[in-house]
């Protein structure tokens, strides 16, 4: 028995190592050339055959022996298998040699079957016997398996059946249950079309996820949905299969075992996704399957499949994108001819050229492929070529008509790209002279003038042969050649110099040929424009001379005149300008406007000569510039006035003569609007304007600048400066006007809008024209941000409030209520003011009734009880006011509410004794009125001291606030405040005059030689502020403070300084005070803590100025650099420190 196991043992493993050494020897043989003998090879295969039949035999033999001699040994069994197994395979030896025997497609015969089929009954019966005498064996769910396998191979179904449901019940754990449930849902639907039951089947294989029929199963349970038009289902579970890591795990099942079903399932997808996604674009499903290819191949086989897919469905759009996806992934000759031929169909289908230019490469790369293999007959290649000639010439022919409806650029340079490609390779083509005429109108159409020329050149025949279509080629490429010229500026160097002599040449050609043609008088005019174009004048010169002569009544002949006359200048030959000139103006040339032209030029031409000679002798500058003044004056409007002007303007600069500039510029912008120096002029103005801090002129120039040139790319910001400006200076209307040209253009955004508009409305207050301020807020409403939108409403509502349109402003303040929240008001103090002063309004305008509502005759308790009510509530009013904590509404609001309890004291003490009272309990009733009042009385006193407090503890420095804690134990609560020393003081303008004071001028000078010098810009705002100029002082000192670093504390306290004593003179004592306080966080040793101390002392804060003044105070450099009100406080406090 061991030796029988053994000798079986020993041959299994000499077969093993015949097998790999074969391979050995396969693997280590060079990469070559296979040589292939098919009667040789079937020989060899035969001789395998029966070589592995003996083999087989001996196994058997050797198996049966073993068997014998292993009686009841508990491994019986398993040689009973081996010997099933054998017997097995021998069956499938025994077809094969049969089989290898037949006649190409000549069928298996019976007989030869019949041996086959009784070796599978020998291994059939060997099942049954281990079934039935050994039912303890541990593999007998393996030998239900095999013995349901050999009854199907035996056409022995329900046999198989049997087997396999056998297996499932008594073995639902083994790993050959789901494979069981696999085969017999593949009957169901295979034979039975049982969708119902395979569907079950396939479903129970699912609840054993390890198993490798999963992948199968879920594949055959999507076909089962495909059955059930259930396609969503279907592609559902192809996802899962091809996603799965099982689907690449190998099925031992022989109907299974050359099946991918990773790559069926992907395949079967192109199946559903039509049915799926209906309404996706093709972009979507080149995507789709891209995402679950895990290969180029997979993914050029899939997309195959949906093509077609999509074909056989007339979504030819569809078909035809993922036919030209595909012939990106394969560069198969026969495929992409295929696929050409498949775009074709499908673009005539739905009349779609959209992609023509794609579609023709394809076309002709699938032939040129075809054309140089070696793999296709020759007169299959011609045929093939004639065919796809007419798809190409089809498709770019349509792409050209296409083009010629649009008008397109981009559509003529597509069917340009498209004609090229069918030009390069269909050279045989009858067509191609056709089609190489079209390619240069399409050339043409699509702005491509220089290639233009080059094919209208190319295309044209000779004389001999067509000689109207030549007339007609030659002048369609002077045409193209004159095109890319007059677009000179998008030519680089090579490509200009080729236009010009592919023009000269051509129009040459052209004028000799056809000297009788209506278009040669053009022709000629364009030959000496290109010399002229060229800079070469002598030519130009000579040849619009000679169109003059041959052509003196043509239309062109005044153009060819003047652009003789302008070469002339050019050269700077003003001699031959003049004698040229003159010999039109005898020969009479043109008509009388004409000559009148000439005759302006040929006296300018002699003034120029004039002046040339005058400014070469020029030596010096003042001569120099009263000469070109003398000029000015004589030529007036002429071309020598301008250049005289502009040579005083360049000069001027040159000279840092200010006053110069100031004068000839201006002259020269009026006088010749239309100079070509007039933008560059103006742009001087500005920027020397900006150098010396001139900002009342800078702002003329900036709103000018943007006026004349409303298209350049500066336009817009120099109207908003200028507005800026403006209104620095005062001059609201004229920053509204420029506001206002902005807002109408609409080239606003964020936050910019929100300023203009708001300034806008500042400044239309400022004018007392709060309807215009109410009017530009309500039309801009929308297009601000969120944040200025609220401040908007809210400004309207305080606008309205002060026109006395009360319930349109309480409207406008219950919206603003919904939307303001305490973050906003915290960042933005402006709108917290707006939104406090319309909750003082509407309760100040509530108090009247309150203070109306008197006691006469008698006690009316109802009448107390609702004053008393209407006090609750307004006081109510006025703290929710105070809430808000704006310094300014807040004050107001304390001073109400101690109005309100002293109107309610008085209201008590003023009621009258009930009559029927005797002495003593009125004297009672008296005394217990006026202890009632006292509580009011002392409470409105808190809210006054409150009123004091508040207002010492944000220093308040308002006129407008003073009367609500001025003074200090009787405030009157007034709104007009009181004048003093800090009365508003005219602001004077220093412009022209500016020039000649020397203060000012040499400030000029200083900031022309080195405009970041801040010493300058201190001295030129000192200058400005001693001449009543203080709004120019502040913009000046507000510029020099942009370029001061954290170095130059003394002259950044000074400049704050100035800006302060500025806002002091414009009557705006708040931001004086902010400015003085900035200059003494730079430096406290400056003079800005006299003017502090004064603002303090004068709004009644005598504690903070006594904290200024508490060390001795610096000497002032000067009264005039001092307010009047802060220098008289500046000298009383010296008294009192004497």
């Amino acid at each position: 028995m061991k030796n029988g196991l053994k000798y079986f043992l020993q041959s299994a493993a000499a077969m093993l190592l015949l097998v790999l050494s074969t391979q050995s020897l396969q693997a280590s043989l060079p990469y070559v050339y296979e040589e292939r003998n098919e009667a040789e090879e079937k020989k060899q295969y035969a001789i395998q055959l029966e070589k592995d039949r003996q083999k087989c035999e001996l196994a058997i033999i050797n198996t049966k022996t073993l068997i014998g001699r292993s009686k009841n040994r508990p491994y019986l069994p398993e040689l009973y298998l081996r010997l099933a197994e054998l017997y097995i395979e021998k069956s499938r030896i025994v077809f094969f040699m049969r089989k290898s025997g037949y006649k190409e497609g000549e069928e298996a015969r019976t007989l030869d079957q019949y041996e086959a089929n009784m070796l599978k009954q020998r291994a059939i019966e060997i099942y049954q016997r281990i079934l039935g005498d050994h039912p303890d064996f541990g593999q007998t769910d393996k030998v239900y398996f095999f013995l349901a396998h050999e009854y199907r191979e035996l056409g022995k179904i329900e046999e198989m059946i049997k087997q396999y449901q056998t297996l499932i019940e008594k073995y639902p754990d083994s790993a050959y249950a789901p494979e069981s449930y696999l085969l017999l849902g593949d009957y169901y639907f295979s034979q039975k079309q049982d969708v119902d039951k395979s569907k079950a089947s396939y479903e129970a294989v699912l609840k054993y996820p390890q198993s490798p029929a999963v992948a199968a199963a879920r594949y055959k349970l999507a076909w089962c949905q495909i059955n059930l038009t259930d396609f969503k289902g279907a592609i559902a579970l192809f996802e899962e299969s091809v996603n799965s890591p099982l689907s690449k795990k190998a099925l031992n099942i022989d109907t299974y075992r050359r099946v991918d079903v990773r790559l069926e399932s992907i395949i079967d997808m192109a199946f559903c996704y039509p049915e799926v996604y209906k309404k996706k674009s093709p972009e979507h499903a080149i995507a789709y399957f891209r995402k679950y290819a895990w290969s180029r191949p997979v993914y050029a086989t899939v997309l195959d499949k949906l093509a077609y897919r999509f074909f056989v469905k007339k979504k030819w759009n569809h078909s035809a994108a993922l036919y030209r996806e595909l012939a990106v992934l394969r560069q198969d000759p026969e495929k992409l001819a295929e696929y050409a031929k498949q775009i074709f169909q499908c673009v005539q289908a739905v009349g779609n050229y959209d992609h023509a230019e794609k579609d023709v490469g394809i076309i002709v790369r699938a032939l040129e492929k075809q054309k140089y293999s070696v793999h296709v007959p020759d007169d299959e290649k011609n045929k093939m070529i004639a065919d796809y000639e007419l798809y190409a010439r089809d498709i770019i022919t349509h792409l050209h008509a296409e083009a010629n409806k649009s008008r397109s650029i981009a559509d003529f340079t597509i069917a340009a790209d498209a004609y090229k490609m069918y030009l390069d390779f269909f050279k045989e083509s009858p067509a191609h002279d056709e089609m190489a005429a079209n390619y240069a109108e399409a050339l043409f159409s699509s702005n491509q003038h220089i290639q233009a020329g080059k094919q209208y050149e190319k295309v044209a025949p000779e004389a001999t042969v067509n000689n109207k279509q030549r007339q007609e080629m030659l002048y369609s490429a002077v045409i193209s050649y004159y095109q890319a010229l007059k677009n000179k500026d998008n030519l680089n160097y090579y490509q200009a110099t080729y236009a010009r002599e592919g023009l000269r040449t051509t129009g040459k050609t052209f004028s000799a040929e056809y000297p009788n043609s209506k278009f040669t008088p053009d022709v000629l005019f364009n030959v000496a424009w290109v010399s002229y174009d060229a800079g070469e004048f002598e030519n130009a010169v000579a040849d619009f001379s000679n169109f003059v002569s041959a052509y003196p009544k043509h239309k062109a002949a005044k153009a060819a005149v003047h652009l003789v006359m302008d070469a002339f200048n050019l050269m700077e030959n003003y001699e031959g300008m003049i004698n040229y000139g003159k010999s039109v103006l005898r020969a009479n040339v043109g008509d009388a406007k004409l000559r009148a032209e000439v005759a302006g030029i040929v006296a300018s031409a002699e003034s120029k000569v004039v002046s040339n000679m005058t400014m070469a002798a020029l030596d010096d500058w003042d001569n120099a510039r009263q000469e070109l003044m003398q000029v000015v004056d004589k030529g007036g409007k002429s071309a020598m006035g301008e250049q005289a002007l502009h040579a005083l303007v360049v000069s001027s600069k040159d000279k840092n003569d200010l006053a110069t500039l100031y004068d000839a510029g201006p002259k020269l912008i009026q006088a010749f609007p239309e100079s070509k120096h007039a933008k560059e002029t103006l742009g001087l103005l500005v920027e020397t304007s900006v150098k010396i801090g001139q900002y009342r002129m800078l702002s003329g120039y900036l709103e000018q600048y943007a006026k004349r040139y409303p298209k350049g790319g500066n336009a817009s910001a120099f109207r908003l400066q200028a507005a800026q400006i403006q209104e620095g200076l005062g001059q609201y209307a004229e920053a509204n006007r420029n506001y206002r040209h902005l807002l109408l253009s609409g080239g606003l955004k964020g936050g910019q809008l929100d300023s203009v508009v708001f300034s806008y409305a500042d400044n239309a207050q400022q004018m007392g024209n709060v309807d215009a301020a109410i009017d530009v807020l309500n039309r801009n409403l929308n297009q601000l941000s969120p944040d200025g939108r609220l401040r908007a409403k809210a400004l309207m509502g305080v606008l309205n409030l002060q026109m006395d349109r009360r319930a349109k402003a309480a409207k406008i303040g219950r919206d603003v209520k919904k939307d303001f929240t305490a973050k906003r008001g915290e960042n933005d103090p402006i709108l917290l003011d707006h939104v406090a002063q319309l909750a003082y309004g509407r309760t100040y305008h509530a108090s009247g009734p309150y203070f109306g509502l008197k006691l006469t005759q008698k006690i009316d308790n109802a009448m107390v009880a609702k004053k008393a009510k209407m006090l609750e509530d307004l006081e109510s009013g006025y703290q929710k006011v105070m809430a808000y904590k704006s310094p300014a509404w807040t004050l107001k609001a304390c001073f109400r509410a101690n109005e309100l309890n002293r109107e309610f004291a008085d209201f008590l003490m003023n009621a009258p004794v009930p009559a029927e009272l005797n002495a003593q309990e009125r004297q009672q009733y008296q005394e217990l009125i006026h202890q009632k009042a006292r509580a009011y009385i002392d409470k409105a006193d808190k809210y006054l001291q409150t009123c004091v407090q508040m207002a010492h503890k944000w220093e308040i420095c308002d006129p407008k606030l003073s009367g609500y804690f001025l003074p200090a134990n009787n405030p009157q609560g007034s709104d007009q405040g009181f004048s003093g020393p800090f009365a508003k003081k005219q602001c004077g303008q220093v412009v022209a005059r500016s020039f000649d004071d020397p203060a000012i001028s040499g400030a000029y000078q200083r900031l022309m030689a080195a405009p970041e010098d801040l010493t300058a810009h201190l001295s030129l705002a000192k200058a400005y502020l001693e001449r009543s100029d203080h709004r120019q002082a502040a913009l000046i000192a507000k510029n020099a403070l942009s370029k001061a670093d954290g170095s130059r504390r003394g002259i950044k306290a000074e400049l704050f300084t100035i800006i302060g004593l500025s806002h002091l003179y414009d009557g705006n004592d708040p931001l004086a005070k902010e400015a003085f306080k900035k200059a003494m966080a730079v430096d406290r040793t400056s003079e800005a803590r006299t003017h502090l101390a004064g603002l303090y002392r004068h709004y009644g804060h005598v504690e903070k100025a006594a904290e200024l003044t508490g060390t001795a105070l610096p000497a002032a450099s000067g009264q005039k650099a001092v307010h009047t009100g802060t220098g008289a406080t500046r000298n009383a406090y010296a008294l009192q420190s004497e």
